[in-house]
Parts: structure tokens; sequence; C-alpha cells
């Protein structure tokens, strides 16, 4: 974990301090911060193409808690995501309440930059 210990911060999306725990279940509604390096790890196939794989998910509302970006974002002055405020764009929860998160789906990121050859001898980028 890029967080390694529970510990005492100031939320921004709630204006109030809190205890922190890195130790919990961490989404986020924007695939532009789940998908952060942080996160999700590139792997590059036997092709030399690259994938990221990321799980899609619905919450119960109220069984989290929302607060601010923790890669840095916010001291390099950079937006995340053009639809998600960098304050409220990390969800998290204790998953001690059964049923609230609910696996929806996969989604595999493929590099369009990279070249990719199919059987029949045709690339597409």
């Amino acid at each position: 974990s890029h967080i390694p210990a529970k510990h005492k911060r100031f939320n921004r999306y709630t204006g109030k301090e809190e205890d922190f725990d890195p130790n919990q279940i961490f989404l986020s509604p924007s695939c532009a911060y789940s998908g952060n390096e942080i996160y999700a790890s590139e792997k590059v196939l036997k092709d030399g193409s690259k994938m990221k794989v990321m799980l899609q998910a619905r919450i119960r509302p109220g069984s989290y808690d929302i607060g601010q970006e923790t890669i840095g974002a916010q001291r390099r002055n950079i937006k995340i995501d053009r639809y998600i405020d960098n304050d409220a764009i990390e969800w998290y929860t204790t998953g001690d309440e059964k049923g609230a998160i609910i696996l929806t789906g996969v989604l595999i990121k493929v590099d369009p930059r990279v070249l990719i050859h199919g059987n029949s001898g045709n690339s597409c980028v």
C-alpha cells in the first residue's frame, strides 16, 4: 500500500478530521483514478500488447465513506477526472455490511498504441 498505516487526516470532502485506515476496501467512481499505476499495474502480454484490468462494482449508498485522492495529485495541481472532484474521488469501506458491494463487470483496457496481430495476418491499432 502507498499509505502504510492508520493515521488522522483532514477529509477535504467532509471538512472534518477522521481516523483514516488504509486497510479497507477502496473503490472509485472514476476509471481514471482506479486505473492509475498506483492501483492498476500494466501487464505486457506475449504479443507485446499492454493491458490493465479493473473490477466494476456497485456499492450500496450509505455503506461507504468518501474522501480525497491519495496519490499526490492535489500537490501537483492535477485534476484527475473532469467529472469527479479530487476531494470526492475515493470511496472506502470496511466491508462489514453484507451484500453492500456487488461486482458487476470486468473492465479490460488494451493499450491502443501497440500493434496487435490477428490470426489472419491483418493488423489493427
